[in-house]
Protein backbone atom coordinates (compact mmCIF):
# COMPACT_ATOMS: atom_id res chain seq x y z
CA UNK A 1 0.00 0.00 0.00
CA UNK A 2 1.49 3.57 -0.95
CA UNK A 3 1.85 6.11 1.86
CA UNK A 4 -0.18 9.30 1.23
CA UNK A 5 2.44 11.69 2.43
CA UNK A 6 3.10 13.25 -0.32
CA UNK A 7 -0.44 14.62 -1.08
CA UNK A 8 -0.49 17.94 -0.06
CA UNK A 9 -3.58 19.34 1.99
CA UNK A 10 -4.77 22.92 0.16
CA UNK A 11 -2.07 25.02 -0.09
CA UNK A 12 -2.26 28.10 2.93
CA UNK A 13 -4.21 26.04 5.67
CA UNK A 14 -5.52 28.42 8.21
CA UNK A 15 -3.90 28.25 11.73
CA UNK A 16 -6.17 31.09 12.94
CA UNK A 17 -9.84 32.22 12.20
CA UNK A 18 -10.18 34.72 9.56
CA UNK A 19 -12.63 37.37 8.61
CA UNK A 20 -14.81 36.64 5.69
CA UNK A 21 -18.13 38.56 4.51
CA UNK A 22 -21.70 37.88 5.67
CA UNK A 23 -22.39 36.60 2.39
CA UNK A 24 -19.31 33.80 2.25
CA UNK A 25 -20.26 32.61 5.68
CA UNK A 26 -23.45 31.72 4.40
CA UNK A 27 -21.89 29.88 1.28
CA UNK A 28 -19.65 27.71 4.12
CA UNK A 29 -22.57 27.09 6.34
CA UNK A 30 -24.31 25.73 3.64
CA UNK A 31 -21.97 24.13 1.89
CA UNK A 32 -21.07 22.50 5.64
CA UNK A 33 -24.86 21.73 5.95
CA UNK A 34 -25.21 20.16 2.64
CA UNK A 35 -21.79 17.82 3.39
CA UNK A 36 -23.72 17.04 6.50
CA UNK A 37 -26.69 16.38 4.71
CA UNK A 38 -24.98 13.77 2.62
CA UNK A 39 -24.95 9.98 3.32
CA UNK A 40 -21.10 8.59 4.00
CA UNK A 41 -20.52 6.74 0.69
CA UNK A 42 -19.12 3.52 1.03
CA UNK A 43 -17.44 4.19 4.14
CA UNK A 44 -15.83 7.28 3.51
CA UNK A 45 -15.44 9.92 5.98
CA UNK A 46 -16.03 13.10 3.74
CA UNK A 47 -17.94 13.38 0.34
CA UNK A 48 -16.30 13.87 -2.96
CA UNK A 49 -15.09 17.31 -3.66
CA UNK A 50 -16.41 19.13 -7.37
CA UNK A 51 -13.15 21.05 -7.89
CA UNK A 52 -15.46 22.84 -10.82
CA UNK A 53 -18.22 23.57 -8.88
CA UNK A 54 -18.87 27.18 -7.40
CA UNK A 55 -18.86 26.35 -3.84
CA UNK A 56 -15.29 25.11 -4.45
CA UNK A 57 -14.63 28.27 -6.41
CA UNK A 58 -16.18 30.12 -3.32
CA UNK A 59 -13.62 27.96 -0.81
CA UNK A 60 -10.72 28.46 -3.03
CA UNK A 61 -11.30 32.24 -3.23
CA UNK A 62 -11.38 33.12 0.26
CA UNK A 63 -8.03 30.41 1.23
CA UNK A 64 -6.59 32.26 -1.65
CA UNK A 65 -7.38 35.73 0.00
CA UNK A 66 -6.16 34.44 3.54
CA UNK A 67 -2.72 33.04 2.33
CA UNK A 68 -2.15 36.49 0.35
CA UNK A 69 -3.10 38.51 3.80
CA UNK A 70 -0.38 36.43 5.82
CA UNK A 71 3.18 37.81 6.49
CA UNK A 72 6.27 35.64 5.87
CA UNK A 73 6.41 34.64 9.27
CA UNK A 74 2.89 33.40 9.53
CA UNK A 75 3.68 31.12 5.90
CA UNK A 76 6.82 30.15 7.57
CA UNK A 77 4.43 29.16 10.63
CA UNK A 78 1.92 27.28 8.46
CA UNK A 79 4.95 25.24 6.48
CA UNK A 80 6.11 24.14 9.82
CA UNK A 81 3.37 22.86 11.18
CA UNK A 82 2.09 21.26 8.12
CA UNK A 83 5.58 19.08 7.90
CA UNK A 84 5.13 18.31 10.91
CA UNK A 85 1.76 16.67 9.68
CA UNK A 86 3.87 15.26 6.61
CA UNK A 87 5.95 13.50 9.59
CA UNK A 88 3.02 12.12 11.54
CA UNK A 89 1.40 10.60 8.29
CA UNK A 90 4.34 8.49 7.46
CA UNK A 91 4.85 7.30 10.90
CA UNK A 92 1.21 6.74 10.61
CA UNK A 93 1.19 4.87 7.09
CA UNK A 94 2.25 1.45 5.98
CA UNK A 95 5.46 1.77 4.47
CA UNK A 96 7.86 -0.29 2.24
CA UNK A 97 11.27 -0.73 2.27
CA UNK A 98 11.69 1.06 -0.84
CA UNK A 99 9.05 3.64 0.88
CA UNK A 100 11.58 4.93 3.46
CA UNK A 101 12.23 8.53 3.97
CA UNK A 102 15.22 8.24 6.72
CA UNK A 103 15.11 11.23 9.61
CA UNK A 104 17.55 13.76 7.24
CA UNK A 105 15.59 13.75 4.27
CA UNK A 106 12.84 15.02 6.96
CA UNK A 107 15.52 17.54 8.44
CA UNK A 108 16.16 18.59 4.42
CA UNK A 109 12.87 19.25 4.41
CA UNK A 110 12.76 21.62 7.74
CA UNK A 111 16.11 23.85 6.67
CA UNK A 112 14.64 24.29 3.05
CA UNK A 113 11.23 25.61 4.54
CA UNK A 114 12.94 27.53 7.18
CA UNK A 115 15.62 28.64 3.95
CA UNK A 116 19.41 27.53 6.11
CA UNK A 117 21.61 26.13 4.71
CA UNK A 118 23.02 22.96 6.04
CA UNK A 119 26.60 23.98 6.69
CA UNK A 120 25.21 26.51 8.82
CA UNK A 121 22.40 24.24 10.63
CA UNK A 122 25.17 22.32 11.77
CA UNK A 123 27.60 24.69 13.06
CA UNK A 124 24.70 26.36 15.00
CA UNK A 125 24.05 22.89 16.74
CA UNK A 126 27.33 22.56 17.16
CA UNK A 127 27.95 19.42 15.13
CA UNK A 128 30.79 19.03 12.28
CA UNK A 129 29.71 18.94 8.87
CA UNK A 130 30.71 15.98 7.61
CA UNK A 131 28.92 14.47 10.87
CA UNK A 132 25.62 16.37 10.11
CA UNK A 133 26.12 15.09 6.43
CA UNK A 134 26.13 11.65 7.54
CA UNK A 135 23.20 11.66 9.34
CA UNK A 136 21.20 13.62 6.26
CA UNK A 137 22.24 10.34 4.05
CA UNK A 138 20.98 8.21 6.40
CA UNK A 139 24.52 6.58 7.24
CA UNK A 140 24.59 7.78 11.03
CA UNK A 141 21.19 7.45 13.22
CA UNK A 142 20.10 10.57 15.04
CA UNK A 143 20.66 10.38 18.72
CA UNK A 144 18.27 10.93 21.61
CA UNK A 145 20.25 15.00 22.13
CA UNK A 146 20.06 15.62 18.59
CA UNK A 147 16.30 15.29 18.77
CA UNK A 148 15.82 17.18 21.85
CA UNK A 149 17.79 19.87 19.81
CA UNK A 150 15.53 19.46 16.40
CA UNK A 151 12.64 19.15 18.72
CA UNK A 152 13.15 22.61 20.19
CA UNK A 153 14.41 24.35 17.03
CA UNK A 154 11.58 23.05 14.69
CA UNK A 155 8.87 22.99 17.54
CA UNK A 156 7.69 19.55 17.40
CA UNK A 157 7.93 16.58 19.75
CA UNK A 158 12.02 15.47 20.16
CA UNK A 159 10.08 11.68 20.04
CA UNK A 160 8.94 12.00 16.52
CA UNK A 161 12.74 11.74 15.37
CA UNK A 162 13.52 9.00 17.28
CA UNK A 163 10.55 7.12 16.29
CA UNK A 164 11.14 7.70 12.55
CA UNK A 165 14.12 5.98 12.76
CA UNK A 166 13.17 3.03 14.70
CA UNK A 167 10.31 3.17 11.91
CA UNK A 168 12.58 2.73 9.34
CA UNK A 169 14.67 0.26 11.20
CA UNK A 170 12.25 -2.30 11.99
CA UNK A 171 11.31 -2.02 8.36
CA UNK A 172 14.44 -3.18 7.16
CA UNK A 173 14.83 -5.49 9.80
CA UNK A 174 11.49 -7.09 8.52
CA UNK A 175 13.41 -8.62 5.77
CA UNK A 176 15.94 -10.66 8.01
CA UNK A 177 13.28 -12.23 10.48
CA UNK A 178 13.12 -15.54 8.94
CA UNK A 179 16.68 -15.81 9.69
CA UNK A 180 15.92 -15.55 13.45
CA UNK A 181 12.82 -18.42 13.45
CA UNK A 182 14.87 -21.18 14.06
CA UNK A 183 16.58 -18.98 16.93
CA UNK A 184 13.56 -19.39 18.93
CA UNK A 185 13.98 -19.74 22.89
CA UNK A 186 13.31 -23.69 22.69
CA UNK A 187 16.73 -23.36 20.29
CA UNK A 188 18.30 -20.78 22.23
CA UNK A 189 17.35 -23.20 25.46
CA UNK A 190 19.24 -26.03 23.81
CA UNK A 191 22.48 -24.04 23.51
Amino acid sequence: MKNNIDKEPLSGALTEPFNATPQEMEQIKAAIKKHQDNELLSGALTVPMDFDSEEYKAHRKILDERINSMSPEEKRQVELIRMEYKIKNYLDAEVAEDEIIIVGEFIKMYLDKINVKQDEFAKHIGISTSNFNKILSGQHNINPKLSVILGQLFQIDPKIWVQIQLKNDYILIEKTKNEYKKKNVQYAMAV
